[in-house]
Parts: structure tokens; sequence; C-alpha cells
């Protein structure tokens, strides 16, 4: 192997290792902190990781994927839902997502990158368990982590009772300890561990429980039980005699079953019902208000998809169905939704009944490498398709009543790419006879790579990163600097990009907070406030005009600034948007009282009373 190879393939291996300390970045100084911080890491190593591959790959056939109908399904999946963005109501939050949540179809893309890159280098079982052990020494750092946070709540009375870990949302951390309660299960096997290192792995796994369970997060606790009911199930019935691998699923599926069923017996206990975790677990019931609110949801997406039924909505727009066909008897839930927290229901949303299928097809492809797909030696051991069945179970389940996030999603692929090594070990390249000479490898394609590498990196990363660390930074700035805080915000508004909803936002609620509190004492610098603010909202609108959110977020905006004619248009597009929705005709009442036309306000009030 020679040096201009060696130094590429050691960037793409680093780069991937270093995927395990992502979730351990909380960005301060970025707006989202927990968020942004993670996504821009993840996204610029992995344009690194994907600039050196190509490279590699170009001049080394070795390093490119075999084929498998797992890498097609994933990128026919990617390029579908890129589809249903490009078609859908609001094309460039599709595509670009937002602060809160960064997803979007650039994130689909990094993903698809990572897998390509993955496929391509991480071929030998040696590199896997390395890559494994990797990760299980970063999860055991972060159940320590939460531990600590436990620690603090229960002994110094600070924080919640719901942990989170440093991913800011306990559900997180939730999918991010059940991954890795299997992938220390699996590293045991690979290793035969024994002695000290089996005690530190089940420690590691008791850990991750306890971390999972003081998340109070029922859907991936409730995913993590049946995943190891499907493991345990399967290892007894593949395992004959007393062997301690049998001995111990059966051990596993026996508390699982003990652990349901004293449960069961004592949920209705005043213990039960008065902590706060076991509290969440004994509320779970057809008529609490979370599932009556999922139910509900549920519901309006059926419309959703049935008006857009093969391309579906694009991602990051079920919050138009939900103005839509909002169900007024959602009134005393959260106002919002921007997922149906649903996987069947948000992928038939986001990209209809194609792209639903092409995400469904993948883990039936997966089943099928795992127990169906037969070569001259097994793909997988016994055990290994017993835990990565279990883990898909659980993943499943989880994503029945939560949704993804970016560590989730990495350690799918990272399954993915798993399968994908077993199920092509001895499958050829693709494109094997094509290739460029390393001269030509080294001399020619690796500058121009590296220029749009660098060129990408900035044009995918660069605002983003300048509005998350501007919106801080205005934040931040006293109160006093009227003048200050406008340059800040003007500047913002001015750059667009990813954020820009955020920034709209951040902008308006900014010039409120200074004309209620008389901050801003210059009459015109007033009036550059509410100019600013002004563009910002209308450019927001101009990308998603059938938005009910922004619509009465501008009407409220324009009432308290004075220009209540001007937010009663507002007002009726909203209503257009959103008929059912009380919010709004309250909103609307409101602004008829402040006109002081008393009867119009009643009638409307009266009519978002009657609606439900």
């Amino acid at each position: 192997m020679g040096g201009f190879e060696r130094i590429l393939r050691g960037v793409v291996i680093a780069g991937v290792f270093a995927l395990p300390a992502i979730p351990f970045i909380v960005a301060g100084s970025m707006f989202f902190p927990f968020i942004t911080g993670k996504n821009f890491t993840f996204r610029i190593v992995i344009e690194i990781v994907f600039a050196a591959w190509l490279v590699l790959a170009a001049f080394r056939p070795t390093y490119r994927p075999a084929f498998s109908l797992i890498l097609a399904f994933l990128a026919a999946f990617v390029f579908s839902i890129g589809l249903s963005d490009v078609l859908g109501p609001n094309p460039g939050k599709s595509i670009w997502s937002n602060f809160e949540r960064m997803e979007g179809w650039v994130t689909l893309a990094h993903l698809l990158m990572l897998a390509a890159a993955m496929m391509g280098v991480f071929k030998t079982h040696h590199l896997w368990q390395r890559f494994i052990s990797v990760s299980v020494g970063a999860s055991a750092l972060m159940g320590l982590v939460a531990l600590n946070d436990l620690y603090a709540y229960l002994v110094r009375g600070v924080g919640a009772a719901r942990v989170d870990g440093t991913f800011g949302n306990p559900i997180y951390l939730a999918i991010y300890a059940a991954f890795h309660i299997f992938f220390t299960v699996l590293l045991m096997v690979w290793l035969r561990a024994k002695g000290w290192l089996r005690a530190l792995l089940i420690a590691n796994v008791c850990v991750l429980l306890v971390s999972l369970f003081f998340t109070a997060t029922r859907g991936t606790m409730l995913g993590l039980l049946g995943g190891a009911l499907v493991s345990g199930t399967i290892i007894m019935i593949q395992n004959r005699g007393r062997s301690s691998v049998r001995i111990a699923a059966g051990a596993v599926i026996a508390t699982v079953l003990l652990v349901v069923g004293t449960f069961m017996a004592f949920k209705n206990t005043e213990f039960v019902q008065e902590t706060p975790v076991l509290g969440r677990f004994a509320s779970i019931s057809l008529d609490s208000g979370t599932v009556s609110a999922r139910l509900m949801i549920w519901g309006m997406a059926l419309k959703g998809i049935a008006e857009r039924p093969l391309i579906g909505w694009g991602q990051e727009n079920f919050s138009f169905v939900f103005d839509k066909y909002y169900d007024p008897n959602m009134y005393a839930q959260e106002p919002w939704f921007d997922r149906t927290h649903n996987i069947v229901f948000d992928w038939l949303i986001q990209g209809g009944i194609v792209g639903a299928l092409l995400y469904f097809a993948i883990p039936v492809i997966v089943l099928y490498y795992l127990w169906l797909c037969r070569r001259e030696y097994e793909l997988f051991t016994p055990l290994e398709r017993a835990l990565v069945t279990g883990l898909l179970a659980m993943y499943f389940f989880h994503n029945l009543f939560v949704f993804d996030n970016l560590t989730s999603y990495i350690l799918y692929i990272v399954l993915l790419c798993f399968v994908h090594a077993r199920a092509t070990q001895s499958t050829v390249p693709i494109a094997e006879e094509y290739a460029i000479s390393e001269t030509a490898a080294r001399t020619v394609a690796a500058p121009v790579v590296m220029v749009l590498c660098g060129i990408g990196i900035y044009l995918i990363n660069g605002s983003g990163i300048a509005n998350a660390t501007g919106i801080i930074d205005a934040l931040s700035t006293n109160s006093a600097d009227a003048p200050g805080r406008y340059r800040i915000l003007e500047e913002l508004v001015s750059r667009g990009g990813l954020g820009s909803q955020e920034v709209s936002e951040q902008v308006v609620q900014t010039t409120i907070a200074m004309i209620r509190n008389n901050t801003i004492t210059d009459p015109m610098l007033r009036q550059n406030y509410i100019a600013l603010s002004t563009r910002a909202l209308e450019r927001e609108i101009a990308s998603a005009p059938n938005s009910a959110r922004l619509r009465l977020f501008y009407a409220s905006f324009l009432s308290q600034t004075g220009a209540t004619d001007a937010a009663l248009v507002q007002i009726a597009s909203a209503n257009e948007a959103a008929p059912a929705k009380q919010l709004i005709k309250f909103q609307e009442a409101e602004i008829l009282l402040q006109k002081g036309q008393f009867a119009e306000a009643k009638e409307v009030a009266e009519s978002a009373y009657a609606v439900a």
C-alpha cells in the first residue's frame, strides 16, 4: 500500500471512527446547542470522508462497495425522498430543514455518503470489531454522564427527572442507549469475553439500562423489552441442549416476563403512581392525553396521505397537513406538530407510498440477508442473526411512537453497513474493471476533489453556522444596545440560508420585547426594527404561503405594532389554511377587541368554542 493510498484510507477510517464522539458535542455558542453542533460536525466530517473516499475508489476499485440490495434500495430511497422534497409545498425547508431538527434531504444525502464510504472501506471483521468497540466505549462514557444527571437530580435536586445526557432530549438518549445495549452484547460475542472484560461489558449494559429507564421513554423501553424477547426466543430455538448461551437467553426472557408481570401487578399502587418514571409507564392507555393526541394526529395524517398518496408532501411538511386537517379536539394538546410521531405515517407523509415502500424494504432486505440468503458458507453466526433481528425489532417499535434523530440515523446506517459487509464479502466491487491511475488520482483528481470539498463545506454549512452563532450573538448583546443588536439582526436577515425561519422569529420577538420595554427611544430605529421584522416574515411566508403558524405569528406581530387591519388579512389566510384551529380564531377575536369591534369579536369567539 502506497503512502497516498494509506493517507486517503486513514482519512476515511479516522472520520468514521470520530462519529461516536459526535453525541457529546454541545455547542453553547450556537442556537439549539444540542442539535446544531452535532449536525454541523457530522456534515463536515462526512464531506471530508466522502471526498477522500471518492479519490481512493477512483484508482483502487477494491475500496468501492460491492452491489447489494441494501445499497440499491438505500440510494433509491434517498433520491425518491429528494423528488418528494422538490415537488412539495416548501422545497427549501424540505431540503435544508431548520435548526430545531436539522434533518431534510441534506442529512439523508450525508447519510448515503457515509454508507457509500463505509461499505467501500469497512469490509473486514477486524475493522468492524474495532469500530464497534470504540462506539461501545463512547456509550460507557455517555452512561456515566446520564448517571451524573441522575445523581444531580436525586441528591442535589438539580435538573429533571428524565435524564438526557448530552442530547438535550431524553428520547434521543433512550434510542442511543438501546442501540448500544445490543452493540455491547454483540461485542461480547465477538470477543468471547471472559473475566474482567465480560464484567466490564455487562456493567456497561447495566449502566445503559439504568440510563434508558430514567429517560422514561416508554416506546423505546417497550421496544427494548420486545427486542430482547425476539433475540432470546431465537437463541432458545437455535441452541439445543443446556448450553451457556441458551441458559443466558432463557434468563433474559424470564427477566423480561418477570419485569412486565411485576409492573402490571403493581402499576396501580401508590408507589408506582407517584414515582415520576414509573408513573409515566403506568399512565399508558388509549385514554391518556399523549396516546389520544397520537391517535388524532394519525387520523389527520391519513387524510394528508389520501390527498398526495404517491410521492407525499416532502420532508418537514407535515405542518401543512396538520393545519389543513386539524382536529379541534386537540385543543388541549400542544398547538403545533411537525411530526406524526410514527415512522409509518411519517414516511408516507414525507415520501408517499413510493418513499415509504423503499424505506421499509430496507429492513426486510436485511432480514433476507440474515436468514434466507445462502452462500457456500454462513454469512452470519446464529448469535449475530438473533441479535441483529432483535435490534431491528427494537428500532421499529421505538419508531412507532417517536421519530429519528441524527444519532439514531447514524447507528442505523452503521447496522446496514455491517450487514452489507457480511453479505458481500465474496462479491466483486462495483465497476471493478474501471479505474484511473494513481498518478492521475494524485495530480488531478485529489486537487479537484479537495477544492470542490472545500467549496461544498462552505456552501452547505457556512451560512447555517453563521446564522446559528449570530442568533446567540444577537441575544447576548446588551438589551440597552438597540442599534448594535439591530446591526447583527439585519445581517442575519440579509444572509438567509439554513435557519432563516428561526432568525425571523428571533427578529420579531426582539422587536416586540424592545417596543414593550421602551428600549428603543429613537423613532427611526423603532421603524427600522419593524421594517426588518416585516421583511423577514414576508420572506418566510413567500416560501410557505399556506403555513397557518407563520400567518398567525405575523398577525400577532402586526397587531402588537398597531397594524390591526393588516393583521386581520393574515388571520384570514391563517383561517383558510387551518379552518378548524381555535387558536387562530382566538387571535382574531383579540384583534377585533383591539379595534373595538366587540360584537364581531364575540361572534368569532363563539365560533371557536363551537367548533369542538
